[in-house]
């Protein structure tokens, strides 16, 4: 893991050790340099997880860090306080859409490696499989403390609507009033695939709270019916290894 204040040494220090980085964290940083680093970090081929916070990146020089999350199998992507306005909707969409696309793909080149009928693969094999592939992109994406708003929430959730490997989002202090909290909702109804939203303590309206309460007891019940499958797929292993 590497933890830097500055982007004096951080490109170089990036491109030596490409070959073994698994983590960055840039924290509070509030000048230029980001495309040297965007670069370098590019060539990072084993990152899993980039955490940018108290950064001054807002809309263009998010553009810097296209190609590493692209290309990197980042699994976590952190980008709280860092600026980031409605305006950014589509850079993030079109990051989250490359992702989608590849696991996709990944795992429908799976499921024929794995064979039908007889070979057809089993319900714990098939959930390994998906385990393995989901770590190929992001499946955690914190966007707090940034002024999106409602239209930038409307838009991410639409993304989302058909995302089946996103399973945590972070919201809070992201400018929402109903509108973008019904969008969450709604994109709910569809993707089953989210586990964890955080939305933050500062809606006060009652109908806001409700609204809150209905996702929160929704994504309760969703973690429940994930540590059952999750307990299945055990016993399902363990009965083979015991035959």
């Amino acid at each position: 893991m590497k933890r830097a204040n500055s982007f004096s040494v951080l490109p170089d220090a990036i491109y030596s050790n490409r070959e073994t980085i698994v983590e960055i964290i840039l924290e509070g940083v509030q000048q230029g340099g980001y495309g040297s680093i965007g670069r370098a970090l590019a060539e990072c081929k084993k990152l899993s997880t980039l955490k940018i916070r108290n950064c001054s990146l807002g809309q263009q020089k998010l553009r810097a860090f296209l190609p590493c999350l692209m290309e990197c199998p980042v699994k976590s992507l952190v980008l709280s306080c860092c600026g980031l306005t409605s305006k950014s909707v589509r850079k993030l969409t079109r990051i989250l859409a490359h992702h989608g696309v590849k696991r996709d793909t990944l795992a429908w080149q799976g499921d024929l490696r794995s064979g039908t009928g007889k070979n057809k693969p089993t319900f714990a094999q098939r959930n390994r499989l998906i385990d393995r592939v989901a770590q190929e992109g992001i499946v955690s994406l914190d966007l707090s403390f940034n002024p999106l708003g409602d239209e930038f929430v409307q838009q991410l959730c639409a993304a989302l609507r058909a995302d089946k490997w996103i399973m945590a989002l972070d919201l809070e202090s992201t400018g929402l009033t109903m509108k973008g909290l019904s969008a969450v909702w709604d994109m709910l109804q569809d993707n089953k695939t989210i586990l964890q939203i955080r939305l933050g303590r500062g809606l006060s309206t009652a109908s806001e709270k409700a609204i809150v309460k209905r996702i929160k007891d929704c994504l309760v019940v969703r973690r429940r019916e994930k540590f059952a499958e999750f307990t299945m797929c055990k016993l399902e292993t363990g009965r083979k290894e015991s035959r």
